[in-house]
């Protein structure tokens, strides 16, 4: 199988890379509240993987075209577990794995639970990876339209030789979404954000891994959704489901969603209902505290905040869950000469259990850690 680029795909994953336009209506507000006002520094703490050699080779016992270990082309999906950073490539296909401190450990193709792929059965795409308490990696494929979600102990099983050709099983494999993104609550319920389709709930059931939504497909798992492709940010409605990033709190109370076409962070119950958002309130792209331009990838660190990339304004905001402003990370932080550790394209996002920060950075082929002291 040669490891050729989907460059329609390419396009829409690197969208959130371009501006979005303004298409906004009236106001809301979030009716929630919480997360310490911890004040953390973030000062830079380096670059994890750099920029493919452009002379690397393409392994003629599987026809794959592969970077050497720590080697990225679009570093996109970022999630930390323990110890340990797991890194997506959709241009190459693969998924990374690094210590938190930046040591290369292994890497792996994702193949469905079924080893479709494997054999010649799609291209994996990974975008977005989250991980959950009981030890699995989630990872999306808007190519191929899945979920494959892996036994970390699988993965960190494998020696580091196992480059290049080294497909590795999902425990199980979730089919019939277009998934960017992913989050996991402690229940084990999905919340995917669905390209062109919104935002969706799926219940765990690894004996039955095709999503039944909407009269489209039989499984049993699917329980909720968002309405999706509506301009607005009335009623929750997304511009941008393709776009951004997702995430969920532990007891699956609030969802949280990077709505970029709008410029505002999307705020649901459990059930995918809207009860407000983060931004301005006309939905305009500011540079204000506490407000976006393109906003992306979102995620809650270990003290409940939240932390949201901002494509436009090149820079990574850290505020409460009701939307207090807390602190700026990066190019658009406060300073305009170019200082360490500013990020031209931040994407996703992940924390580790000290509460450090990965961003990744297409921009420069790597993901950027920042300390949290």
């Amino acid at each position: 199988m040669k490891r050729s680029f989907n460059l329609i795909l390419l396009i829409c994953l690197c969208s959130i890379l371009w501006g979005c336009s303004n298409k906004a209506s009236a106001p809301s507000s979030p009716s929630n509240s919480g997360g310490g006002a911890t004040a953390f520094t973030y000062p830079f703490a380096g670059q994890i993987g750099s920029y493919f050699n452009e002379t690397t080779l393409e392994d003629p016992s599987c026809s794959v075209y592969y970077p050497a270990p720590a080697e990225f082309w679009i570093p996109f999906g970022v999630a930390a577990s323990g110890d340990y950073l797991f890194i997506s490539d959709p241009q190459f296909g693969d998924i990374q794995v690094f210590t938190t401190s930046g040591t290369y450990i292994t890497a792996f193709w994702p193949d469905d639970s079924s080893g479709d792929i494997a054999n010649g059965g799609g291209n994996p795409v990974p975008a977005g990876l989250t991980v959950d308490k009981q030890g699995h990696l989630y990872e999306t494929d808007p190519n191929l339209g899945v979920i494959n979600v892996f036994n970390i102990n699988d993965i960190l099983a494998q020696a580091p030789a196992v480059w290049p050709c080294g497909f590795l099983s999902a425990y199980a494999t979730y089919r019939g979404i277009n998934p960017i993104d992913v989050s996991v609550d402690n229940n084990g319920n999905m919340y995917v954000a669905d390209d062109g389709n919104g935002l969706e709930k799926i219940a765990p059931n690894f004996n039955d891994t095709t999503v039944g939504c909407c009269g489209y497909n039989s499984g049993d798992n699917w329980l909720a959704s968002t309405s999706g492709g509506y301009a607005s940010i009335n009623g929750g409605s997304l511009a941008s489901p393709i776009g951004g990033g997702i995430v969920v709190t532990a007891d699956g109370s609030r969802v949280y969603y990077g709505d970029a076409g709008n410029n505002v962070i999307q705020v649901y119950d459990s059930g995918l209902n809207p009860v407000g958002f983060i931004g301005n309130a006309g939905g305009a792209a500011t540079t204000a505290a506490g407000e976006f331009d393109g906003p992306i990838g979102v995620i809650l660190d270990n003290q409940g905040n939240l932390l949201v990339t901002e494509e436009g304004n090149a820079r990574v905001q850290r505020l409460t869950t009701g939307g207090t402003f807390l602190a700026f990370i990066g190019w658009g932080a406060s300073h305009t000469t170019p200082q360490p550790g500013d990020i031209a394209s931040p994407i996703l996002l992940a924390v580790d259990s000290n509460d450090d920060l990965f961003v990744s950075n297409p921009s420069v082929s790597g993901v950027y850690k920042y300390s949290s002291h």
